[in-house]
């Protein structure tokens, strides 16, 4: 996000840091809100001639400690949507960490802002009130990437289901692969390789710049995940009671991809808000219809 949104200094500062393996957070997420930065309410208020002090509350952070620096979504004091860089050590920045259940890892958890100190000169990551197309820019390109990674850990899933039903076989444990064990295993091969598919698509819409590649990549992550997440509880049955270990790879997969249906958005939420963009395109379509019919020659 830095090394597209922001400016040319600011970006070269930051690619050495990230080569040399600083990370950085996104606070976006609010309790009102969720992931709809319209609805957010942390905010920057004018702090002398130069300055900002930002004063809110960001929950489900990831990367709570390990980040060297958080982009953060709030409203500027005109109350535009704008992102800005905050230094992880900066004086008035406090966390809580929330212990998760599955994607562990990073810490994770509440970034609370007390009157941190901004500067909207030299900070600011795209240009003053454009936060929500920095934002939905960025998560264009980010999300096929989380899409692809459920889909991958769902694919490792069912690799590792057939390996194990097949020496079953081999060894006599079984006498044969029931009908709907097959029918599981083709089904949840097709359906995590059309995710997969999606994704990339998303993905090199996203690069390209391309309008559609956000419905696209919203759309996509809640399905792609749906379906990797529904995948890995189909097949886990088929491994019997090893695949419901606490210890079992299975086990924790599962516990990763039910942390992801909501990580990013709330997946209802992703398929209303594509359901909405959806509408919009087609009333905007209709309403045309007839002016271009109008203004066409071909149309008398």
């Amino acid at each position: 996000m830095i090394l597209a949104e922001a400016s040319q200094p600011i970006a070269e500062h930051w690619q050495c840091r990230l080569d040399r393996g600083d990370l950085v957070g996104i606070a976006a997420t609010e309790w009102r809100g969720g992931s709809r930065l319209q609805e957010i309410t942390t905010r920057a208020r004018p702090a002398g001639r130069d300055r900002w002090r930002i004063s809110g509350e960001k929950v489900w952070v990831s990367r709570l400690h390990e980040s060297s620096a958080f982009v953060v979504f709030f409203r500027d004091p005109d109350n535009r949507i704008t992102a800005g860089l905050v230094d992880a050590a900066a004086p008035g920045l406090h966390r809580e960490v929330v212990d998760p259940f599955g994607l562990a890892g990073w810490s994770w958890g509440l970034l609370q802002f007390h009157g941190v100190s901004f500067d909207p000169a030299a900070d600011l990551v795209g240009p003053v009130g454009e936060g929500l197309g920095v934002f939905r820019r960025h998560f264009s390109r980010f999300r096929p990437l989380v899409t692809a990674t459920a889909l991958g850990a769902a694919a490792g899933v069912h690799s590792f289901t057939t390996t194990v039903l097949a020496a079953k076989l081999t060894e006599g444990a079984l006498s044969r692969i029931r009908d709907n064990a097959l029918i599981v295993l083709g089904r949840t091969y097709a359906e995590i390789t059309a995710a997969l598919l999606s994704a990339l698509t998303t993905s090199r819409l996203a690069a390209m710049g391309h309008p559609g590649a956000d419905l696209s990549a919203r759309l996509g992550k809640a399905a792609g995940v749906d379906a990797a997440y529904r995948a890995v509880t189909d097949l886990a049955p088929l491994l019997g009671a090893a695949g419901f270990q606490r210890s079992s790879m299975i086990a924790k997969v599962r516990a990763d991809l039910t942390g992801l249906l909501y990580a990013d958005g709330i997946h209802d939420s992703l398929y209303r808000s594509g359901g909405r963009s959806l509408m919009c395109q087609r009333s905007s379509t209709k309403h045309d219809e007839p002016t271009q019919q109008m203004r066409s020659p071909s149309s008398r």
